[in-house]
């Protein structure tokens, strides 16, 4: 797992806004926000969709 600095969180339902350290954040469905011995801490499940095509048959 890469560490990253967390410097600021943003949520805003209403306009439904989600941005981390200002950066928006998109297809994230689990966010873990803990605070232990003066230290927070956020770990985030983010969705990817990754696609391929091709012009060749595959072969096994």
């Amino acid at each position: 797992m890469e560490k990253k600095e967390f410097r600021s969180i943003h949520i805003d339902l209403k306009k439904k806004e989600f941005r981390l350290n200002d950066i928006p954040m998109g297809s994230v469905s689990v966010l873990e926000l803990t605070f232990k011995n003066g230290r927070w801490s956020l770990y985030i499940t983010k969705d990817e969709l990754y696609e391929g095509t091709t012009t060749t048959k595959a072969t096994v």
